[in-house]
């Protein structure tokens, strides 16, 4: 079974998927980190409401992104282990139906 999970390449075990998932989970970390340390800098001498809200905002995204990508994988392997069984149990079934 060939899952494609969104990388440059297809992959046919979920470690492969896992390891590409959480790269770009690493990628949108050090995104935001970025635009947090940039917004930091250009609001050093102002109020800090500005500062609050952003980093409020970014901590929510970061963890929902999180979240949904677990969610996500999870869920893949469990469809990936589910599809294994059925295929399997059919393929017994034949058999035992053909002899």
């Amino acid at each position: 079974m060939i899952v494609t999970d969104g990388c440059s390449r297809n992959s046919s075990n979920s470690s492969s998927s896992i390891g590409c998932s959480s790269s770009k989970i690493v990628v949108v970390v050090v995104v935001v980190v970025v635009v947090v340390v940039v917004v930091l800098v250009v609001n050093r001498g102002r109020g800090g409401y500005l500062v609050v809200v952003v980093v409020v905002v970014v901590v929510v995204v970061v963890v929902v992104v999180v979240v949904f990508y677990v969610v996500v994988l999870v869920v893949v392997v469990i469809v990936e282990v589910v599809v294994v069984v059925v295929v399997h149990v059919v393929v017994r079934i034949g058999l035992i139906i053909e002899n």
